[in-house]
């Protein structure tokens, strides 16, 4: 291509995704309906005629559709590998509308989660701010208004206006390095082309149980649809290979595959490395045993799903309450600190 595509957000991917679940439930193939879409989006950004040209484009070469997304660069991981395994399955318009609702939520969630973690980060800059005004500002020019006013003053005051001004660039470090941490996240999370709520998540050392249950959710929803439609589990794995954004996850799918050439049974296997926790798993060896292995597994996925979004919800819903209290009592203890050496000041005159 040559002009490369920003990364769609995901009120973006949920739009795309449900444009073209319409376009196969009305029976058009996907080429000719983005065809037709395209030729009438004349009034529309030239971003959103430059991607559906380019999906256009690859699918004019009988390129697969996930393939067709993929080279646009401008999809995420997941919802690749779900039309992936939409298109191996058959059933392409479930996977097209599942990852609608699916990115819809996310974009919902990802609002919650911006309320969240960007207020707190004003009121910090705004603190640090309010910090480098008095430290480089007020209290030099105090010191010297006193030296130039009364040099037995300055010597009695000295030592405080030496304490404020270190307190206060102390204080400045500590925002900067926040701020700093804040701005490295964001470009991390860019870089991964996820959207803000999965990436927030991802990235935070005390979400990682969190991060493993979208990611078991993840695995199980591509897995699931592939099952029902009679894909091997071994062709199945291969398949969903990097499905997510979690190195652990992506891990354990390689070490499943493996067991499972090895002839390890797929539950066993799955139990074995982790991909699910062990209740799920062990359900899977009984109805493997039963006949119901493909019902288990619509199960398995709806309930994990469940799980994740609640786990975000209560992550989300947590996050700005700890984080305001955090930081408000991290920007009082930093005013007083510059602030009770300049009191000291103004009491000594």
């Amino acid at each position: 291509m040559s002009k490369k595509i920003r990364p769609l957000t995901a009120d973006e991917v949920s739009y795309f995704c449900y444009q073209a679940a319409v376009i196969l439930d009305s029976g058009v193939p996907i080429y000719d309906g983005l065809t037709v879409i395209t030729s009438e989006m004349k009034d529309s950004s030239p971003e959103a005629i430059e991607l559906l040209k380019a999906v256009t484009n690859s699918l004019s070469m009988e390129r697969p559709f996930y393939a067709a997304l993929e080279e646009t660069g401008a999809f995420p991981r997941y919802c690749i590998k779900a039309v992936m395994a939409g298109e191996m399955s058959g059933k392409l318009d479930e996977a097209l509308k599942e990852l609608s609702e699916y990115y819809e939520r996310e974009a919902q969630l990802g609002e919650k989660m911006r309320s969240a973690v960007v207020s707190p980060l004003i009121m910090l800059a705004v603190t640090a701010v309010v910090i480098a005004v008095l430290t480089l500002k007020v209290l030099p020019m105090f010191a010297q208004i006193f030296s130039d006013f009364d040099p037995e003053i300055y010597r009695v005051i000295g030592r405080s206006v030496r304490i404020s001004s270190a307190a206060g660039t102390v204080m400045l470090i500590i925002c900067a390095v926040l701020l700093l941490a804040a701005g490295v996240m964001f470009i991390i999370w860019k870089a991964k082309k996820e959207s803000f709520s999965s990436g927030f998540i991802s990235m935070m050392p005390f979400t990682k149980t969190a991060s493993r249950t979208i990611a078991s959710a993840q695995f199980a929803n591509a897995i699931s649809m592939m099952i029902n439609s009679g894909i091997a589990p071994a062709e199945a794995l291969c398949s969903v290979k990097g499905i997510s954004s979690d190195k652990w996850v992506n891990e354990q799918i390689e070490k499943c595959a493996e067991l499972l050439m090895n002839d390890v049974p797929f539950s066993d296997a799955l139990e074995q490395t982790e991909l699910l926790p062990v209740f799920y798993s062990r359900t899977l060896r009984i109805s493997y045993g039963s006949g119901s292995f493909d019902s288990a597994w619509q199960k398995i996925s709806a309930r994990l799903t469940e799980e994740a979004d609640a786990r975000i919800n209560r992550i989300i819903n947590s996050a700005e309450p700890i984080l305001t209290v955090i930081l408000t009592a991290a920007a009082g203890i930093m005013m007083l600190t510059v602030l009770i050496p300049m009191m000291n000041i103004m009491s000594n005159i």
